[in-house]
């Protein structure tokens, strides 16, 4: 089997390196079974500057390619947004996709899926409650709720089965996974609560919170981390903030981010509107702290256990919640310990490879 990835390198991710650590991941778990795999996306290993999908075709598969996977491609908006693309010319083999926002433009990405994609590796399996249906309503969104946003035209209503009702091509649940080198534990805490990230109507639960929580961690004597998903501009380039101490304070980025969570006794975030399981999950259960947020859809598949690897909270009992597991510590690092456990034997970059490319394998070539 003959496999290219077509991905960028993404080193200055502010969670860290995580899509790139998956990639080359991938690629050695393929290289140990046997299977050719190269990665071409810019600055990856076999990146040719200049070189087009055809002459990557042919020098370096002969133009035998059984697979292709990659979010950004070569050819530019192929894949990523309606209308329909056609496919390279001279590609026979199969498509596997990632499908991140499936909760904008819904009909348009599935249209493409079982159009263009042999294989959609998706975030979550179950539509948000919440849909928008076009880019512009999405970004044109007025309101601080879901209700608003309906009643202003920006959203629709769905069932939690509306995508997989039209999806007729396969498809894979295929959430974050880490290296569990990257996130570890540290015993040594700074922080009782740490909250870090995107505090906006999109996420309910962790903006309620926020209003709260200076107050909240003021009266009851807490430590608390409270940092914002840092300006665009440092998204693209954490460098901006690394090596900008005033900044570097300011907010959590790269291994600052992975070392600041595994310092703290409690990572407290939500799953958003669209209850995903987001990469919060993932990387306070890897870092080793206790996790508390709401459940998010495909919990069970997953392996998320309420109360038991993480800890589930509302609207209404997240004070009472965070009291209870500060005051008891041995509950408290058990829950953080299971969750730990349940991230290094089912989420890292190694086993996600695998259950890749087994899937790969068992949907065959396409030559």
């Amino acid at each position: 089997m003959k496999i290219m990835v077509n991905y960028p390198n993404k080193k200055h991710e502010v969670a860290g390196d995580i899509e790139t650590a998956f990639i080359e991941e991938f690629a050695g778990v393929c290289e140990r079974d046997g299977v050719e795999c190269r990665l071409v996306g810019k600055d990856m290993r076999d990146y040719v500057p200049g070189w087009t999908f055809k002459e990557y075709h042919r020098n370096y598969f002969r133009n035998e390619l059984d697979w292709m996977l990659g979010y950004y491609h070569l050819f530019p908006d192929w894949l990523t947004r309606p209308p329909l693309k056609a496919r390279p010319a001279g590609f026979t083999g199969k498509i596997a996709e990632w499908g991140y926002d499936i909760h904008v433009e819904p009909e348009g990405l599935v249209a493409e899926a079982n159009a263009n994609i042999d294989l959609w590796l998706m975030r979550s399996t179950e539509a948000p409650s919440i849909l928008f249906p076009t880019r512009a309503q999405w970004f044109d969104c007025k309101g601080d709720t879901p209700d608003e946003w309906v009643a202003n035209g920006c959203a629709i209503r769905a069932e939690p089965d509306h995508l997989k009702k039209r999806i007729t091509t396969n498809y894979m649940l295929f959430p974050i996974s880490l290296n569990p080198e990257f996130f570890h534990p540290i015993a040594e805490k700074d922080h009782d609560i740490a909250m870090v990230g995107i505090m906006t109507p999109y996420y309910p639960l962790r903006r309620a919170i926020f209003s709260e929580i200076k107050k909240f961690a003021t009266d009851h004597k807490l430590r608390l981390l409270l940092h914002p998903s840092p300006p665009n501009e440092c998204t693209a380039n954490i460098e901006l903030v690394l090596q900008n101490p005033a900044l570097r304070r300011q907010y959590s980025v790269g291994r600052d981010y992975a070392e600041r969570i595994a310092k703290s006794k409690m990572f407290v975030f939500c799953s958003g509107f669209m209850h995903g399981p987001l990469g919060k999950y993932f990387e306070g259960m890897m870092a080793g702290t206790a996790v508390v947020a709401d459940t998010p859809v495909n919990a069970s598949e997953l392996h998320f256990e309420p109360d038991r690897n993480f800890i589930n909270i509302n609207m209404s009992n997240w004070k009472e919640k965070i009291l209870y597991y500060l005051d008891d510590n041995q509950a408290r690092e058990e829950i953080a310990q299971r969750g730990r456990e349940t991230a290094v034997k089912y989420h890292t970059n190694e086993v996600r490879a695998k259950e890749l490319l087994s899937r790969m394998k068992a949907l065959g070539t396409g030559q």
